[in-house]
């Protein structure tokens, strides 16, 4: 019985990863450039691969701003809006998933029209955040799985008025040490074994 506390603390040892910025801002940073008047793209940081796709339009990315280029009247080039009659318009985001099991950490956001503008971050019918101001809204290390869409969009807002997202900041979901495992399986077969002797 006194291996037990022990074998507890073993099993809950895990391996984490620090987090991992994906850059969408700039048109010097990888990210953008490889997105840059692009529909999708795909690309990797610190080992971890990311998918992001267009809704509507194509990325365009400047010198400060990354959004959707959408061929309407009244669109804000370089900013996620709505591209035609305001809140009945077509809304801009765009969809990100990644190669493995993720924790969503951090989102930022500029040029964000404060009143007007509204994102909504969504997986399936689950809601993750809403963004309702510039900068960086904590997404509270979300679990997402591999391969799973996170939509990022418009909810609100006026057309020719958008919104540039910067940032996503994610970490690679904890895995148990191989080390830890085997230690944790021998001493619970150690324990078994302890334990029928007794009896």
């Amino acid at each position: 019985m006194k291996l037990l506390p022990f074998l507890l603390i073993v099993i809950a040892h895990t391996t984490s990863f620090a987090g991992m910025i994906f850059q969408f801002d700039n048109q010097t940073t990888a990210i953008g450039i490889a997105l840059d008047n692009q529909t999708s793209g795909t690309f990797g940081v610190g080992g971890i691969q990311m998918t992001a796709t267009a809704s509507t339009g194509v990325f365009n990315t400047t010198a400060d701003n990354f959004g959707i280029n959408q061929q309407a009247s009244n669109d804000d080039t370089d900013g996620f809006d709505f591209t035609e009659g305001g809140g009945s318009g077509v809304a801009e985001g765009l969809t990100i998933k990644f190669d493995q099991n993720v924790l969503l950490e951090n989102f930022d956001v500029s040029s964000f029209n404060a009143g007007n503008d509204q994102i909504s971050l969504k997986v399936g019918a689950s809601n993750v955040a809403t963004v309702t101001g510039t900068g960086t809204t904590s997404l509270g290390n979300f679990a997402l799985t591999a391969n799973t869409d996170l939509l990022i969009s418009t909810t609100g807002g006026i057309y020719g008025n958008g919104w540039s997202l910067d940032f996503i900041e994610v970490s690679a979901a904890p895995v148990p040490e191989p080390s830890s495992m085997l230690l944790a399986g021998g001493l619970t077969l150690l324990l078994i074994g302890h334990r029928r002797r007794k009896v």
